[in-house]
């Protein structure tokens, strides 16, 4: 029993081993990205996005504060929660299964809006501890006017709200043969200085010394409908 206790400590040991040197490497590789990316596309701020506050406490926040080069960190926070939809949820749904459940919160659209609100509150707490500067973004489809008054209100974000309609355009691109014939799919969205920046040559340039093949096209989200 001895023997065979020892084996299982020492694989356990090695698997832990090995997950420390993969997630070093991971955070070795995004601090390239993150500082590549700012520094070639001459991009200001880069986003995080996440659906619930502890991605932001555990991972994100943690690897902002021991990072000392701006060209390495997060500079805004984003919550991608779709709190409107209910089959996500009402009893069932992933929000309710993954979210709602575990901290006593009903599976309701009343339910999901505050827990939304719940994360956009860690996030601006984490916002005001960071000793640089961090943006709290959010995300929101579908709202009623009361939700978007509460949220300016009690949470102090800065909201655009686009009157226009838009649709996508998934009828007129086939994306399981576009997948096939590109290693990547490029698409700029609205309100952005991609092309102004030059983005698209340099990308150009950046993908062709790799042989990496893309496709670059207006974002679905760009195209008015009539």
């Amino acid at each position: 029993m001895g023997i065979f206790w020892d084996l299982i400590q020492q694989s356990e040991i090695q698997e832990q081993s090995k997950k420390a040197k993969n997630l070093e490497e991971r955070v070795l590789i995004l601090e390239k990205e993150l500082s590549e990316t700012k520094t070639v596309f001459k991009i200001k701020e880069i986003g995080a996005s996440g659906e619930n506050g502890d991605f932001f406490i555990n991972e994100i926040h943690v690897y902002n504060k021991t990072r000392k080069d701006p060209l390495e960190r997060f500079d805004v926070y984003n919550i991608e929660y779709e709190y409107w939809k209910t089959t996500k949820s009402d009893l069932g749904g992933y929000y309710c299964e993954t979210y709602l459940r575990k901290n006593g919160i009903p599976c309701t659209r009343e339910g999901s809006y505050k827990y939304y609100l719940e994360t956009l509150s860690i996030m601006n707490c984490l916002a005001e501890e960071s000793d640089t500067p961090i943006k709290v973004e959010a995300y929101i489809g579908k709202y009623q006017n009361k939700e978007i008054k509460e949220i300016i209100k009690k949470r102090g974000l800065n909201l655009k709200v686009f009157k226009s309609k838009y649709r996508f355009i998934e009828k007129n691109i086939n994306h399981q043969s576009l997948y096939k014939k590109y290693d990547l799919l490029i698409a700029p969205s609205w309100n952005t200085n991609f092309y102004k920046l030059n983005c698209h040559k340099i990308l150009h340039e950046q993908l062709t010394k790799k042989l990496i093949s893309y496709k670059l096209r207006p974002h679905p989200m760009s195209f008015k409908k009539k």
